[in-house]
């Protein structure tokens, strides 16, 4: 799909600053007590959830999968979303018909942010975000299908501009009900999945908190300043930069493609260079051979 929407994908300088405040307003929202104590709950609350971590969950495969250690993430791609961003939905929409191919070759991990929600009226994107994760964890079978529907340009709310009314920016509980019934949800679960929201939007503030104050993922951005959509491939040094892409889909599996034949080489060439058993066994059997010739002698 040619683009020249990509301006609307990467953020601007602009929109970047309004990150800032966005993290600043999470930031006081969410510490209510001591910070350590805060964070150190937010990591105890991480073991009630199979599919869930940290604001995020795991789609291989095109389904939901156990959210185990992915420490090493070699094969992990890790996407950074906020559902009330434009450009995140612009993102989603163009990779939507890629996403059971992209998951076949790695693992997305989404990482479900709120640096807009200030921006609404209604605190959409932590509510959007924690329905997200609710999903994977409570009904992980329709999940991707969910995603593709709310991380959706016809979906997302309209973002009020300045001097506008901020109202037509409102998008309830029960309109991302319907999208999810309509993924083949069912009531049941989104019954559950209500149980959880509250616990997993707190989770959200604090893990996108944490996000914007790392160092770490703001030195893989092409300007060092964190913004979503931010997609960083594996191992990369550096985040997918959409900027000069004229064709997002392409740039986006292209890049894929080259990460994997990069590890790939990588790794053919490390076992090149560790001996096989076999050479170790003519090795061994050749000191054997020594020794048995200076016994000899």
């Amino acid at each position: 799909m040619k683009i020249n929407k990509i301006k609307g994908i990467a953020l601007t300088a602009a929109t970047a600053l309004l990150l800032v405040g966005c993290a600043t307003n999470n930031n006081t929202k969410t510490t209510t007590g001591d910070p350590k104590t805060e964070q150190n709950k937010s990591i105890a609350e991480v073991g009630k959830y199979s599919n869930v971590k940290n604001s995020t969950f795991l789609i291989k495969d095109g389904k939901v999968v156990e959210n185990k250690d992915t420490s090493d993430n070699t094969n992990i791609i890790d996407w950074y979303i906020d559902p009330y961003c434009p450009s995140c939905t612009k993102l989603e929409t163009i990779m939507s018909p890629k996403l059971e191919e992209l998951s076949s070759k790695m693992t997305i991990r989404y990482h479900t942010m709120n640096f807009l929600s200030p921006q609404s009226v209604d605190d959409y994107s932590t509510r959007a975000s924690a329905f997200l994760l609710a999903s994977a964890e409570k009904a992980p079978e329709v999940t991707l299908e969910f995603i593709k529907k709310l991380m959706n340009d016809d979906f997302r709310p309209h973002v009020a501009k300045e001097g506008e009314d901020k109202s037509v920016a409102k998008k309830s509980d029960e309109q991302i009900k319907a999208l999810f019934l309509s993924v083949k949800g069912t009531e049941e679960q989104w019954n559950e999945m209500l149980t959880i929201k509250d616990d997993l939007m707190e989770m959200v503030r604090k893990s996108t908190a944490e996000a914007f104050n790392s160092k770490e993922l703001a030195d893989k951005t092409a300007n060092g300043r964190l913004s979503v959509p931010l997609v960083i491939i594996g191992k990369s040094e550096k985040a997918i930069d959409f900027t000069e892409a004229t064709d997002a889909e392409s740039h986006f599996m292209d890049s894929v493609d080259k990460y994997l034949e990069k590890v790939k080489k990588e790794t053919e060439k490390k076992d090149e260079s560790v001996p096989s058993s076999s050479d170790e066994k003519k090795d061994e059997s050749k000191k054997e051979e020594t020794k048995s010739d200076k016994s000899a002698s």
